[in-house]
């Protein structure tokens, strides 16, 4: 009856914390930012190559050019510089590619590196920097730096010398109190921003772009006006907005757009294929592609059913250069391999069973176990046994010995084997390491007392 009780309780209390447990437990759900991951820190492009895929376009990405393979595989292809054009094989490559009807989208790069820029020079186009400085400070900041209105001390004249420094001081205190003002109102605006949603932060960034800085692009009267952010620091030039003479021939863009810091965005047709240049292409990277109508311009250039994204330039391995350029090294390698271990492995004459004939008797094992723990100084270990032995026969055949206290087992021990009590303790307890004169005496004591069990 008490074991149905237990049960029974048991059950009860079992159902009464699930209630409770059910009846209190809030489930939620939390999520931790955890930054980029590691393919989107090695393609900068991923969030435009996952929006491609979403559209249905197949979209392959490298590092390297020689890992992109044929390109008649692909209808459009992203260069992000066009500093990655780094032979003529490969330039010839690629224009006959467009020529076939690829359309290529390819960023200029800055204007110091464009100046033995094959693709660039090729189209005969060319980039500049413009006269667009970020401005950090206000206009009356500086304006207040210029001002020269100020009543001379004494109605003394200042030398140059001394206008220069109080105009770098002035400048210096003016900036100090700027940076002073400007953290306070960035910390505040920063944790103003943190509470926002991305798209909240996305509108918040939009608002304090100067629409001169951006360029709008038009693609038909479906689309609209394109909005987007170019780099207003860099431009693209070529003969045809000069008003020298040019010879129509050439290749002559068909579509261009900026903004009022020039042209950030070129079309060309070659052949049956299209030409974008853009003045920079971090407009896709995966932290701006979602500004303005960078995603809906990405939509429109990239809409084929196939296309390649170039993000670098950095040389493959070497086992990809062998595949790609030597596989006859790899498989001459690989026969070699294969033979030198066939040959290693091969057996001479015929399999003989190993047969021992010397065996080791016990005796001898016995012998080197004893002197292996002899050399260590483990000579409570050889005595331990005996002890153990004498301990068990007293325990059966003295009467009282098993409940006995240890002084009281000595003394039975001493009285039994005649032999002193320190002896029999010395016998029985002790642990010090002993030499070979002192190990024998130990063991004709144990061997005696044993005897008169």
């Amino acid at each position: 009856m008490s074991n149905r009780a237990n049960i029974l309780l048991a059950a009860v209390l079992t159902l009464l914390l699930g209630y409770l447990f059910f009846t209190f437990f809030e489930q939620y759900e939390e999520e931790e930012d955890l930054g980029w991951t590691k393919a989107a820190k090695r393609n900068p492009f991923l969030a435009a190559q996952m929006y491609s895929e979403s559209l249905g376009t197949e979209v392959s990405s490298a590092d390297s050019y020689l890992k992109l393979g044929d390109l008649a595989h692909y209808d459009t292809l992203l260069l992000a510089g066009t500093g990655q054009i780094l032979s003529d094989s490969r330039l010839t490559e690629l224009v006959s590619w467009v020529e076939a009807g690829g359309h290529l989208i390819v960023g200029i790069q800055e204007a110091e590196g464009s100046e033995n820029d094959r693709l660039l020079e090729y189209y005969e186009l060319s980039a500049y920097e413009t006269d667009y400085e970020p401005q950090f400070l206000s206009e009356e900041f500086f304006e207040s730096l210029n001002d020269d209105s100020e009543v001379e001390a004494e109605g003394e004249e200042k030398t140059a010398e001394e206008k220069k420094r109080e105009r770098s001081e002035k400048f210096i205190d003016g900036l100090n109190k700027f940076n002073e003002e400007l953290k306070k109102q960035g910390v505040a605006a920063r944790e103003e921003i943190e509470e926002k949603t991305p798209r909240q932060k996305m509108d918040i960034y939009e608002s304090e772009v100067d629409r001169e800085r951006l360029t709008p692009l038009t693609f038909g009267e479906d689309s609209g006006q394109v909005w987007v952010e170019f780099d207003a620091s860099l431009a693209i030039d070529h003969p045809t907005f000069s008003d020298e003479p040019y010879d129509a021939d050439n290749y002559e863009p068909i579509y261009w757009r900026g903004s009022d810091y020039g042209v950030h965005f070129l079309q060309i047709e070659t052949g049956s294929g299209l030409l974008t240049v853009v003045s920079d292409t971090n407009i896709f990277r995966s932290d701006n592609i979602g500004k303005f109508d960078h995603a809906f311009l990405w939509q429109i250039l990239a809409s084929p059913s196939s296309m390649a994204i170039l993000y670098g330039t950095d040389m493959p391995s070497l086992g990809f250069m062998l595949r790609v350029f030597m596989p006859e090294v790899l498989i001459a390698f690989s026969t070699f391999m294969v033979m030198w271990i066939w040959f290693s492995m091969r057996r001479f004459g015929p399999v003989r069973e190993k047969i021992i004939r010397i065996r080791r008797s016990s005796a001898e094992h016995i012998a080197a176990s004893a002197g292996y723990m002899w050399r260590g100084n483990w000579q409570t270990e050889l005595l331990l046994p005996v002890r153990e032995d004498i301990r068990q026969q007293a325990e059966k055949r003295v009467s009282g010995y098993d409940v006995a206290a240890d002084s009281k087992r000595l003394k039975m021990l001493s009285e039994l084997s005649g032999h002193t009590e320190d002896t029999v303790k010395a016998a029985m307890t002790s642990s010090d390491i002993l030499n070979e004169d002192n190990f024998q005496k130990t063991v004709r004591t144990l061997q005696r007392i044993r005897d008169s069990l």
